[in-house]
């Protein structure tokens, strides 16, 4: 419903069913969304939160962005805004009573959250346009009579991205774009973190833990740093990437280390498998 700004309360339930002017249910839960709209909302969500991770989680390094990691992740949704306005070319959620709509709808933008070059593209074009809305906010002496309100608390910055996003050129905001000819198992590095974390290839050589269907994977991985450590894997990767318990070992992937280090078990995004 393009309302970021309304995510931000500190109770779920005063968005579903609270005050009237917050009472959202019934149109959120209409039955002419069909599950994989939801589906494909909640799977971008957890994809730019990933995304914010690895880019914004190393802020000890003097090269880190100048926006701290909580404050893009409570923007997350804004994110999430940007991300649907721009890989949908400004097309509006199909509001008529048939699935099939929605449906295409979804698979465009699944189409380009399942290609890695796509999707990265995608989430530094939002981070873009959400940066440049912030520039736009904080030079505002005043706004809505509300001095000092976070920009992600208020209808008029919504309205400010929502703009952006619909009116600059695909390209504009965005940082330059891998090569095409480069291929998918030899991914290039991310161009926002190459400074911070240094891609590394790897094979797996085993399992720390088998697996079940829904956990995460604990690998063993050969790096080419010379060391072999334990590395764990989220299952959005593993599906991503068409990796395969039964075929995993002598797997060379190329990832990236992010936050969330566990003891000696350190957290790997991956880039790309050959």
């Amino acid at each position: 419903m393009d309302q970021p700004h309304q995510s931000n309360i500190r109770d779920y339930n005063d968005l579903l069913r609270g005050r009237e002017s917050l009472d959202h249910y019934d149109r959120v839960f209409d039955e002419k969304y069909p599950n994989e709209a939801f589906y494909v909302a909640g799977y971008t969500l957890c994809e730019i939160e990933s995304f914010i991770q690895s880019l914004y989680g190393e802020q000890d390094n003097s090269s880190a962005p100048t926006i701290s990691f909580d404050e893009m992740m409570s923007y997350k949704h804004h994110l999430l805004l940007v991300f649907k306005i721009r890989q949908s070319q400004g097309e509006k959620l199909p509001q008529s009573n048939s699935g099939r709509n929605v449906q295409k709808y979804c698979d465009n933008l699944l189409g380009v959250l399942s290609d890695q070059t796509k999707k990265e593209n995608a989430f530094h074009d939002a981070v873009s346009i959400l940066k440049t809305g912030l520039d736009w906010y904080n030079s505002q002496e005043e706004l809505d009579g509300r001095s000092g309100v976070a920009a992600r608390r208020t209808r008029a910055f919504t309205n400010k991205i929502i703009d952006l996003a619909t009116n600059s050129p695909m390209g504009e905001n965005t940082l330059p774009r891998a090569i095409a000819a480069n291929p998918p198992s030899q991914p290039m590095p991310d161009p926002q973190i190459a400074s911070q974390i240094d891609t590394l290839t790897g094979t797996i050589v085993g399992f720390a833990e088998m697996p079940s269907q829904r956990s995460n994977w604990l690998v063993y991985v050969s790096a080419s740093n010379g060391e072999t450590r334990i590395y764990e894997i989220a299952r959005r990767d593993v599906a991503m990437w068409n990796l395969d318990v039964g075929k995993a070992e002598d797997k060379v992937i190329h990832f990236v280390e992010t936050r969330g280090s566990r003891g000696d078990i350190r957290r790997a995004q991956i880039r790309g498998v050959s």
